[in-house]
């Protein structure tokens, strides 16, 4: 009996000897130069809503050099460590309708607005001013190599700020009766301007609401034929589901101009008026959205929503710029950000709240919440029929901030019916799955860029908890909450000094 105890008790030793010495072996060293960890933190697996707790990250330079259970990985006394207790991380917000400013303003207000709020990464809808018939400084517009230069300085780290996919000027058809290339009224300078625009280097070719229908067609196929995006409007002058045949990868804005008027059931009656109001300019538009908006026909919107899923047509629905054009719901003039935005910029707005004021005619509280509603449905069923949605509330348009506003049109898209997940879905995972660059963005994830943010609390709880912002990195670059907020005051203070 007595040996028999000895042999027990000796297996017993040798047994927890062996998983001592298997824990070690499982224990990873990370030994890395230019490195530094945040641990013991949650990150948020944005492809399934699963929350990763007690993990450690690992940065080196801009990419996430390794990710693992904090008690798993054992790293050098070197590699400085940052505590991520209690906050959850999610990858860097992305922007995917976005407009900046001036070159000294982008520099100096934007870039900073983008990064303090969390934004990593824009879809810049408007970079290339080129043309003299077209006052770029009024418009507070950058040309290309302006917009490069830019992108190559953040790129580089000399420059702070969120890395840009750059758009072309508007292809808006022509300024004047005469048709030329840098605005094109002729299917064939509609080709050439394709051509132009490609050897510019822009990243995509914006299309706007004017374009003559000859030219919209002529545009398209000149892109797909030179292998080049287009995106943005729908021109008055077709069909929504025309534009989705011909291949534009994105449809911007919800949804007054191209959803609701061929999803009414009286759709030829009201692309009438409308192309007669705007084409005539007697504008007063608030009395036909309106009718575009009560004469809604689902089974119609169904079968669009069935062509956009068959031609992987993506919709940006730019809610919050929605909600700056009509003030019952928001009043952007006496939001205490207004201190962020540069007198040039706030004239900008003022005008384009004055031509919007134009455009729509009397309006009232009532026929707001009757858009607003029709805009939640419209928006809700889309997704639902698997359209993919990208979060871009078209900054720097009235109403519309740099940075902030990314999280004011996540609470909307929440509002209209998405989930908390959905919802971030549409400006971390989905905007990387457009841009086909999942390999370097979208999830925090080894190997992929060090863009992400670090929250104080869970945004699958309540989507406002994005605003919760406890720490930012961009670039491999890590800003803490002091740094964040000196951001913030030197922006103030620059708007102030420089640009009142």
């Amino acid at each position: 009996m007595e040996n028999s105890l000895k042999n027990i008790s000796s297996y017993f030793l040798a047994g927890i000897l062996i998983l001592i010495l298997t824990s070690c072996q499982n224990n990873q060293s990370i030994d890395c130069e230019n490195c530094y960890a945040i641990s013991n933190t949650n990150i948020i697996d944005v492809e399934n809503g699963l929350v990763k707790s007690n993990m450690i990250l690992i940065i080196k330079e801009n990419y996430i050099f390794e990710i693992g259970k904090t008690a798993s990985l054992e790293i050098s006394k070197e590699i400085p460590v940052i505590d991520g207790t209690d906050q959850y991380v999610i990858p860097g917000l992305w922007d995917m309708h976005a407009h900046n400013s001036t070159d000294t303003i982008t520099r100096s207000v934007a870039f900073p607005l983008w990064i303090a709020n969390g934004v990593t990464g824009i879809r810049n809808m408007s970079a290339d001013c080129y043309d003299e018939e077209y006052p770029c400084e009024k418009w507070n517009e950058v040309n290309i190599n302006q917009a490069k230069a830019m992108r190559r300085e953040v790129s580089a780290g000399t420059l702070l700020g969120p890395r840009s996919i750059l758009g072309s000027h508007y292809v808006n058809g022509p300024r004047s009766d005469s048709s030329t290339v840098l605005s094109p009224g002729t299917p064939e300078h509609g080709r050439e301007h394709v051509k132009f625009l490609k050897k510019r280097g822009v990243d995509f070719i914006k299309v706007y609401e004017e374009l003559p229908r000859d030219v919209y067609f002529a545009v398209a196929d000149e892109a797909n034929k030179q292998g080049m995006v287009f995106a943005g409007h729908v021109s008055y002058k077709i069909k929504m589901s025309e534009a989705i045949k011909a291949g534009q990868k994105s449809i911007e804005h919800c949804c007054e101009g191209n959803i609701m008027d061929e999803c009414s059931s009286i759709e030829n009656e009201l692309r009438k008026k409308y192309a007669d109001a705007l084409e005539n300019e007697t504008f007063n538009l608030g009395e036909i959205l309106l009718e575009m908006a009560n004469t809604y026909d689902s089974i119609k919107c169904d079968r669009l929503f069935e062509l956009m899923k068959e031609y992987g047509t993506w919709f940006t629905p730019t809610l919050m710029t929605s909600e700056g054009q009509y003030p019952y719901n928001y009043d952007w003039q006496t939001d205490e950000r207004i201190k962020y935005i540069p007198k040039s910029e706030r004239d900008l707005w003022r005008e384009l709240q004055d031509g919007y004021n134009l455009y729509v005619g009397e309006w009232s509280e009532e026929s707001e919440n009757i858009m607003r509603k029709r805009r939640f449905e419209i928006i809700l069923a889309m997704h639902n029929k698997g359209i993919p949605l990208l979060a871009g509330p078209d900054s720097a348009n009235q109403g519309v901030f740099w940075g902030s506003s990314i999280h004011e049109e996540l609470e909307l898209l929440v509002m209209a019916g998405l989930s908390e997940l959905e919802a971030l879905k549409t400006a971390t995972l989905n905007p990387a799955i457009y841009l086909e660059a999942t390999d370097s963005l979208g999830t925090v994830s080894k190997g992929k860029l060090a863009d992400f943010i670090l929250l104080d609390a869970n945004p699958l709880d309540n989507i406002s908890n994005t605003k919760k912002i406890n720490g930012v990195v961009t670039n491999g670059r890590f800003f803490n909450k002091n740094a964040l907020d000196s951001l913030l005051l030197n922006v103030e203070m620059n708007v102030k000094s420089n640009f009142n």
